[in-house]
């Protein structure tokens, strides 16, 4: 009777870690990495602007190019008017929870980075800026995987001619 209660105290113990809550009250929220690469084959120096936009955010505030900054109480990235990011050229959460990377790359130079454990279902909005005036965008993209991938690689060419092009690949690094 004694092995009993015990066995039976063990097994309520074990499952009660395994479905428990972390301590600030919130689902575990699987982990994802962007990775972005730059690269610049124009003559002219720029600045992209990337920010990883989590799927619930408790506002969002824009900045556009002549500086004014609007901020908009929408529950996600999803809920934000398209037109809004018309002329803009920074985002980012209103309780600081995005995280945001900027690449300043020169003529025929490439760069890259990662923004590391963002919640699965980011979103990631980004920016080309022109380098020394970082009011003036010269293009913008959004681009989001599923949540069932771990890496969201997102690529941006700036042509000789000055022109964009980007391509995002989605995809699980186990198997």
């Amino acid at each position: 009777m004694v092995r009993t209660l015990y066995a039976t105290v063990a097994v309520l113990v074990v499952l009660a870690g395994c479905g428990a809550i972390p301590g600030d009250g919130s689902p575990n929220v699987p982990q994802h990495t962007v990775s972005i690469a730059v690269s610049n084959n124009h003559d002219e120096s720029y600045v992209v602007r990337a920010s990883a936009i989590p799927p619930e955010v408790e506002g969002l505030e824009v900045t556009y190019e002549n500086g004014s900054t609007h901020r908009f109480d929408v529950t996600s990235f999803d809920a934000l008017p398209r037109d809004e990011l018309r002329n803009a050229t920074a985002i980012a959460t209103a309780d600081s929870t995005d995280l945001t990377r900027e690449f300043a790359v020169g003529p025929a130079e490439g760069i890259g980075g990662t923004l590391d454990d963002v919640s699965a279902n980011v979103t990631v909005v980004y920016f080309v800026l022109q380098n020394g005036d970082n009011h003036t965008a010269r293009g913008a993209g959004v681009v989001q995987c599923s949540s069932d991938v771990e890496t969201t690689d997102l690529e941006i060419v700036i042509r000789p001619d000055g022109s964009l092009r980007s391509s995002v690949t989605c995809r699980s690094d186990s198997g």
